[in-house]
């Protein structure tokens, strides 16, 4: 009897313990402000709902895990660091009393729309050029924008679209929108950099090159690194010369020193190159002379011999003249060497250069003259000078004997114009050496061809002399 007792009021306790927990009141978490969606930077109030409200202390958790320092009603979290699931439960202040606790109520976040900058010209972009920057943003439509160069904001620039001017301007680029509405701002755009391309670059030539002379025709050639379809624009002395030219080159008389510039324009873009650096032309007032020379003096047959024609400047054609400089050039040359192959006599003379260039050409002065002559070897010189001198040296030194015999002749009186013509001898004697030597003798007239007979070559055996035949010629008194 006495062990009964405790079992029945075990049993009553628990009978009553589970009558209570039927009545326990089942907990809610509801989003007071602001209804979804939720965006970031948002601030978002939560209330832990059960239908008697009173003497209650609540019980917050977030993803499963205690917030000790919410013990209210409601609560304020910000977004996007607070989201996640919560729940909740209350208890009854001075009772051991408590709610069931809340299902998961999920506080999620919504991305706020998107911001981007949008350039206008594409592509490339290049010094002096206006640019426009929109401001694209992906939702709404009642924004006001702010832009951003290099993270500062422009206080000035508020609309959607701005114009900027290059080189001064470039930099990187942001913009947001923001609204009175939910959502009240959209991300901040990503940095769009404004970057300058450099202009493609513009040089002057000159030809010819080097030294420059008064009256030359000189041709100045502008030359752009990119594109094809210029229009080009000269500057002397930075004055403009000639706009809107289609030709790549100028002709000028170098009369004066002067600064050239060149510029290209064109209708696509880019637009322009730039300036050209000024190319300085300096005009000398000489007219310059060439210089001839020769690589050989003594010259034989056969040689070969090169002419150099040297002038102060370059770009020059070469013109080769013989004898006479005012004749037609006996060659032209790019270069300023001229070969004579093979040389014979008849190379020999006096020799010219002159140089040329430029269209018109413009000639420089003639060279001084260049003498080559051209002599046989040793050998040859022996062969010829007795060929052509021995025949010549004879002929005069028998003219001289034969003048010399005629006027011997005629100092002699009647017989000037005879000579003894030897006939077959006659002995005058009977004493033969009274007879050796004398002669009977005929008169012949000048011009007859006859025989020289002198006694003394007769030989004591012999009648017979010796005859030299000559022919006379008539003398003038």
């Amino acid at each position: 009897m006495d062990h009964t007792w405790p079992c029945v009021l075990l049993l009553l306790n628990t009978l009553i313990y589970c009558g209570h927990s039927q009545d326990l009141l089942r907990a809610s978490v509801k989003l007071i402000s602001p209804q979804e969606p939720l965006f970031t930077g948002e601030n978002v109030t939560l209330q832990c709902y059960t239908s008697n409200q009173k003497y209650w202390t609540f019980v917050w958790y977030r993803d499963n895990q205690l917030l000790p320092s919410q013990t209210s009603e409601t609560i304020t979290i910000s977004l996007p660091d607070q989201a996640g699931q919560y729940q909740c439960h209350g208890k009854k202040t001075g009772r051991q009393q408590s709610s069931r606790i809340s299902p998961n109520h999920s506080v999620r976040v919504t991305a706020l729309p998107t911001a981007s900058v949008s350039v206008s010209p594409h592509g490339l972009l290049y010094s002096g050029e206006t640019v426009t920057l929109q401001c694209d943003i992906s939702d709404y439509t009642d924004w006001t924008y702010y832009w951003f160069l290099n993270n500062i904001q422009i206080t000035s620039q508020t609309r959607e679209t701005i114009t900027i001017i290059l080189p001064s301007q470039a930099g990187q680029y942001q913009c947001q929108g923001k609204r009175t509405g939910r959502p009240q701002s959209s991300y901040i755009s990503p940095n769009h950099p404004i970057s300058v391309t450099a202009l493609p670059t513009a040089s002057v030539s000159v030809s010819p090159h080097g030294l420059l002379y008064s009256g030359e025709t000189v041709t100045l050639q502008c030359d752009i690194s990119d594109y094809t379809d210029w229009t080009y624009w000269w500057y002397r002395n930075k004055q403009l010369l000639s706009p809107g030219s289609p030709s790549k080159t100028i002709t000028t008389l170098s009369d004066q020193v002067s600064q050239y510039q060149c510029q290209g324009r064109r209708t696509d873009r880019p637009q322009s190159s730039q300036r050209s650096v000024s190319l300085h032309i300096s005009v000398t007032g000489n007219r310059p002379k060439a210089t001839m020379s020769s690589d050989k003096k003594d010259i034989l047959i056969g040689d070969r011999v090169a002419l150099t024609c040297t002038v102060e400047s370059s770009g020059w054609r070469f013109y080769w003249y013989r004898h006479r400089q005012d004749s037609e050039p006996v060659a032209t040359t790019s270069g300023s060497s001229y070969t004579l192959s093979q040389v014979s006599v008849s190379d020999g003379g006096q020799y010219r250069c002159r140089a040329g260039r430029g269209d018109p050409v413009y000639y420089t002065q003639y060279s001084e003259s260049v003498h080559i002559q051209v002599t046989v070897n040793g050998s040859s010189t022996s062969v010829l000078v007795g060929v052509v001198v021995g025949p010549v040296v004879a002929a005069v030194l028998l003219t001289i004997f034969l003048v010399l015999l005629c006027r011997y002749k005629k100092s002699k009186g009647s017989s000037s114009d005879r000579i003894f013509w030897p006939v077959h001898p006659q002995s005058t004697n009977q004493d033969p050496q009274q007879d050796q030597g004398y002669t009977q003798v005929q008169l012949l007239d000048a011009g007859y061809t006859g025989q020289l007979y002198d006694s003394a070559d007769v030989s004591a055996g012999s009648l017979d002399g010796v005859y030299t035949e000559i022919e006379l010629c008539s003398m003038s008194a």
